[in-house]
C-alpha cells in the first residue's frame, strides 16, 4: 500500500490501536473514513510456504478477526452520532 506523504501526515498514530498486520487494516479505515482518502493497493505475490511453520501466531489471527469488527462498531457509533445530530 502506497501512502501520499501528505495524507500520512494527518494521520494520529497514536490512535492507532493495532499492531502488526492489523494495523494495516485500521489505517485504511481512517485513511478512507475519516480522511476521505482514495486507498490504491500495489498487490505483493507470495510463494506458498513449502516447508516450515507460519510465523503467524494465534493472537495475531484473532486480533485480525476482531480489528474488522471493531471498525465496523465505531463505524456505526459515528453515523449514530451524526444521524443524532440531524434530527
Amino acid at each position: 500500500m502506497c501512502i501520499n506523504r501528505s495524507i500520512l501526515q494527518k494521520v494520529d498514530l497514536d490512535s492507532i490501536g493495532s499492531s502488526g498486520y492489523s494495523i494495516l487494516m485500521e489505517l485504511k479505515f481512517i485513511l478512507i473514513h475519516d480522511l476521505g482518502a482514495r486507498v490504491k493497493e500495489i498487490p505483493i505475490i507470495f510463494k506458498s510456504r513449502r516447508i516450515g511453520e507460519s510465523k503467524i501466531s494465534h493472537k495475531i489471527i484473532s486480533e485480525g478477526l476482531m480489528v474488522p469488527l471493531k471498525l465496523l462498531l465505531r463505524r456505526f457509533k459515528i453515523q449514530k452520532i451524526f444521524n443524532n445530530y440531524e434530527r
